[in-house]
């Protein structure tokens, strides 16, 4: 089996591969324009796509290459007799990996139903977007909880208020 014999069933896998890594690009992205406007933060280079973060894409990618070549060498170099089909294995196994960075980075700062609860096993990855600016994110983020919170109980009160109002009024 030549060179070529040894790439081309590999195509299909990597590309499957390549498509996760591209949405979880994507995600990440996402999470950044949330936190942007959640956050109302006016640096104009907050979020974007950098040379650096393509790079890592870009790394993760010949990584994946190189394993899913050396699952298939081994498959029908090494072990033909067995017909493991170890590139499938790995696939999956990478794929359920990315799944999973897709998962935080849709539920990172997310206030739906089914991102708290995602966020209750997952971590929150909006520290992250803030690794390489001046802004911190804790303190950020507990000034947001602090402003909402407050403003919560406000509306609260006077949902409250209201409600007693009527129910003294019908009796």
């Amino acid at each position: 089996m030549g060179s070529i014999g040894l790439i081309k069933p590999t195509v299909d896998t990597v590309l499957l591969c390549c498509i996760f890594i591209a949405i979880d690009v994507f995600s990440a992205w996402d999470l950044s324009r949330r936190l942007k406007n959640k956050y109302n933060i006016e640096d104009p280079d907050f979020g974007l796509f950098t040379s650096e973060k393509s790079g890592v894409a870009f790394d993760t990618i010949i990584k994946l290459l190189c394993m899913i070549l050396l699952a298939n060498i081994l498959d029908h170099v090494f072990l033909p007799q067995y017909e493991l089909n170890l590139q499938s294995y790995l696939a999956v196994a990478f794929c359920a990996w990315e799944f999973w960075s897709i998962l935080e980075n849709f539920s990172s700062e997310n206030e739906n139903g089914w991102a708290k609860f995602c966020q209750k096993i997952m971590i929150n990855k909006a520290k992250r977007h803030f690794e390489n600016c001046e802004i911190n994110y804790e303190d950020l983020k507990k000034a947001w909880d602090e402003a909402h919170s407050k403003s919560n109980k406000t509306s609260a009160n006077g949902c409250e208020s209201g409600g007693e109002e009527s129910i003294q009024q019908d009796s």
